[in-house]
């Protein structure tokens, strides 16, 4: 009897959700109709994995999620393909609805099983120690990305890494001559096709309306996030929290609304902007789950960020997404048309440094002016995609 153990649809563990709880026809069980199957017999819900394909890809949470600018190109290269992607548990959400075989959660239990599986692919796109020498031990005719040498120094997986690879090493290519975005720049790297690929972040239904439901208490005018959040990574992504509340009286004496965002690590910001702009615009909370607040940026016609993880939800709803941005470099987000980036200009940045030694000039060089005029072009092209 030939069993095919490389059906997408099998556990092992448990009936496959095709068979509806009852033994798979090629063990001898019984069809979905109850009639009783050979064992020879395949089962017509049969679907081969294909060419198995890892992704290790851990964080950032943003990172996380342009990296699925991969998937269609994987999709395009593999007729028949099976997509695992191991990352931390924090960036399981994320990934919900994009067609991924198996989401894991970055464990032990995750590297034996992808050391024990081989691979048509596999790809690495973290630098840290662990995640880049699982990598190189994984047994793959085709990797990219980052792995380990024999001396535990970082290197490229592959020769289409290389420029990639480079950009860590090169200030100077990556603050001023790179002129590639991280969706591309990965892309090529794999060997994959560029596209250009948009990012894959799909709402549920109820998620859809939950935010439909919640959002109809903002009012009637154009809905503008203004995100305060600006995550922990480096310094130099949040706007001054005078300009935030310059910014939303402007946009309210407009009869735009201004929605104030941020996470948890926020709480305290929040609430001062909440007792210092409260009658200029919405504060709907700082502490929403992940997909709920995804659902949320979805609603807005406009998004202004840091650097950060709204950005790249806002860019991966289709949201205008009016980026500000300090110590990190402009050169490698892709808007793909819709949204645009205000550069902070001040002779130490870009910069990437965990801690800025002054006092974050860079971000405030960013004028009120300029940010409102970039919200008012959002809103235009907002209008326009509605219409």
């Amino acid at each position: 009897m030939k069993q095919n153990f490389d059906c997408r649809h099998f556990k092992g563990d448990k009936p496959c959700a095709p068979s509806q709880g009852k033994l798979c026809p090629i063990f001898g069980g019984k069809a979905k109709d109850d009639s009783a199957q050979e064992p020879s017999q395949p089962c017509r819900h049969y679907s081969p994995l294909g060419n198995k394909v890892l992704i290790i890809k851990l964080g950032a949470l943003g990172d996380v999620l342009r990296t699925t600018t991969l998937l269609p190109a994987i999709r395009q290269r593999f007729k028949e393909h099976a997509v695992f992607w191991i990352t931390f548990p924090c960036a399981v959400q994320l990934l919900h609805g994009s067609g991924l075989q198996a989401i894991l959660p970055w464990s032990v239990d995750a590297a034996l099983f992808a050391q024990n599986t081989n691979w048509d692919m596999v790809i690495s796109l973290d630098k840290e120690e662990g995640p880049t020498a699982l990598a190189t031990l994984v047994n793959s005719p085709e990797k990219h990305g980052f792995g380990r040498n024999k001396y535990g120094l970082l290197i490229p997986l592959s020769e289409s890494s290389g420029e990639l690879y480079s950009l860590g090493l090169d200030n100077d290519f990556k603050y001023n001559r790179n002129s590639k975005t991280y969706p591309q720049l990965i892309a090529e790297a794999c060997g994959l096709d560029w596209g250009p690929n948009k990012y894959i972040l799909e709402l549920a239904e109820p998620e859809r309306r939950w935010a439909e439901e919640f959002s109809q208490t903002f009012g009637k005018g154009g809905l503008v996030g203004l995100n305060i959040g600006s995550g922990d990574g480096f310094a130099g992504k949040r706007w001054p929290i005078e300009s935030f509340i310059e910014l939303a009286a402007r946009l309210h004496d407009e009869g735009v609304t201004p929605v104030f965002l941020g996470g948890g690590s926020e709480r305290e910001l929040y609430a001062e902007l909440r007792a210092r702009a409260g009658l200029f615009g919405v504060f709907p909370g700082c502490e929403f789950t992940l997909r709920r607040f995804i659902a949320l940026v979805s609603k807005l016609d406009v998004i202004v960020s840091g650097d950060s993880l709204a950005m790249h939800i806002g860019i991966a709803r289709g949201v205008y997404s009016v980026t500000l941005f300090g110590s990190t470099t402009d050169r490698e987000i892709e808007f793909y048309g819709y949204g645009e980036a205000l550069v902070g200009r001040v002779h130490c940045s870009p910069c990437y440094k965990k801690k800025c030694p002054t006092s974050e000039e860079c971000m405030a060089a960013i004028s009120v002016d300029a940010v409102h005029a970039a919200i008012a072009r959002g809103l235009g092209r907002s209008q326009e995609k509605k219409t």
